[in-house]
């Protein structure tokens, strides 16, 4: 009883070891999901059963009485199938054909199922009409601003039963490649032949921020865009990386203080896609910012003080993804040098002192001159002037007393006791006596007193002795 229990166990195993190690499959089943493209003949497989198994298809439906028969092949037969699919069977392989048709699209509302001797396997079907997609509806490009690579593709036509519908974006360059899923996806539905179908567009959008390495100034990228269903395959590019070459500015190396000046600042390229020259103060603050294609920017006047010496700072920045490329411009007030304003300046300021100085001066002559002619008028007269009037007084009066002088004779010259010439007595004052008006008057009175004695030399010796 023992052995007879233990036979027929041995035996059970071996008749049923096909099954236990094969089971059958769909191979073309995605995540539970086979796609049905219907403009094409679609090929739905079966395999992994037992040659000596009959393979049956089905529709299966969410309720058994609903079921759709497709047909079945035996071991050693030919196989019985409906008018419109086609089976085929090998020993362990069999096949079954959708051809499209008009109302293909119901089947997407059933299961595919395979079934060899109780070993079933099945898959939702999705019924598709793949994207129309022209070459020119789709487009990559770089933008400055965002800085990002921004994509979009146009459909045309598709349709999918399941609602699929999307894109998907390779990057590459001869070194990498990278895949990055559409983030957008619009569509609408229209009629046609009896059928709906749907137009739309996918877009993505990424940012590029360092694709270039830190050694790298520039590279050009490859896109390929899939659109499902389908998929329908385009190809863009190249776009263009390219970072900016750094400013350069021009500005005044010395600056005249409380005077204003302005700067420049270029690039010979602002990269790829296009960057923007700032001005902007080194401790915050942005001046004025240039559009995105100009190359040349010009700083605003500015005014610098002594308290700004080598404080102030000016920086011009290329402003590109990859970071900020700038040169920095420290304010110098002037001193020693000059600018161009202050030579310029300069002369006016000296004409106008020497003007000063010049009227100043004629102001002084003028009043000296004034004060002169108001001494003379007031008979305060230097000895010089005393001296020629006695003079003058004393030719009149000897001219007058001297018989002498009416007859053209020389008056006489007389000796002092020094054999010094003895002369009038305006002769024998010393300098010291310039500008004593008190003796002049002593000689004028005694000129009046003994003005009739001159002529005789007894009397000028007296006088002087």
């Amino acid at each position: 009883m023992y052995c007879t229990r233990t036979i027929f166990i041995f035996l059970s195993c071996v008749l049923l070891a096909p099954n236990l190690i094969h089971g059958t499959r769909l191979p073309g089943c995605s995540s539970d999901r086979l796609a049905v493209d219907e403009t094409l003949n679609t090929e739905v497989t079966c395999d992994q059963f037992d040659a000596q198994n009959t393979v049956t298809w089905f529709l299966k439906a969410q309720s058994p009485q609903s079921d759709v028969l497709l047909g079945s092949c035996s071991p050693q037969g030919p196989c019985n199938q409906a008018s419109r699919y086609t089976l085929s069977r090998s020993s362990t392989q069999s096949t079954v054909t959708i051809t499209p048709s008009s109302d293909l699209r119901f089947i997407a509302s059933y299961r595919i199922q395979c079934d060899a001797s109780g070993t079933t396997t099945s898959c939702a079907l999705d019924v598709f009409y793949p994207a129309t997609v022209p070459s020119q509806n789709c487009q990559v490009r770089a933008r400055s601003g965002s800085w990002t690579i921004d994509g979009s593709c146009n459909i045309t036509k598709t349709f999918s039963s399941s609602n699929t519908y999307q894109c998907q974006v390779f990057r590459g360059t001869s070194q990498s490649s990278q895949t990055t899923p559409m983030t957008t996806f619009s569509y609408t539905s229209y009629p046609h032949s009896n059928a709906t179908y749907r137009t739309g567009s996918c877009s993505f959008s990424s940012d590029f921020t360092g694709l270039l390495s830190s050694n790298t100034k520039r590279d050009d990228f490859y896109f390929r865009i899939d659109v499902y269903p389908g998929p329908t395959r385009r190809v863009n590019g190249p776009v263009t990386l390219e970072k900016p070459v750094p400013p350069t500015i021009s500005c005044p190396d010395i600056v005249a203080e409380n005077t204003t000046f302005t700067c420049t600042c270029s690039t010979t390229n602002l990269g790829q896609p296009a960057g923007r020259l700032v001005w902007s103060r080194v401790s915050g603050g942005t001046i004025i910012e240039g559009d995105y294609d100009v190359t040349t920017l010009t700083l605003p006047s500015q005014t610098l003080t002594r308290h700004d010496q080598g404080v102030k700072k000016f920086r011009c920045d290329v402003r590109w993804a990859e970071g900020t490329y700038m040169a920095v411009y420290t304010g110098n007030i002037g001193s020693q040098a000059m600018t161009a304003d202050q030579n310029s300046a300069q002369p006016s300021s000296y004409l106008g002192v020497a003007i000063g100085l010049a009227v100043v001066l004629v102001v002084m002559v003028i009043a000296a001159i004034a004060f002169v002619i108001w001494l003379w008028r007031r008979q305060w007269l230097l000895p010089c002037t005393d001296h020629q009037l006695f003079r003058s007084a004393e030719s009149k009066s000897s001219a007058t007393s001297n018989p002498n002088v009416s007859l053209g004779l020389q008056p006489a010259v007389f000796q002092d006791t020094e054999g010094v010439d003895a002369r009038g007595p305006y002769d024998s004052l010393q300098m010291s006596d310039v500008g004593m008006r008190s003796i002049y008057s002593q000689i004028d009175r005694t000129q009046e007193t003994h003005g009739t004695e001159l002529a005789s030399g007894t009397v000028y010796e007296n006088n002087f002795q």
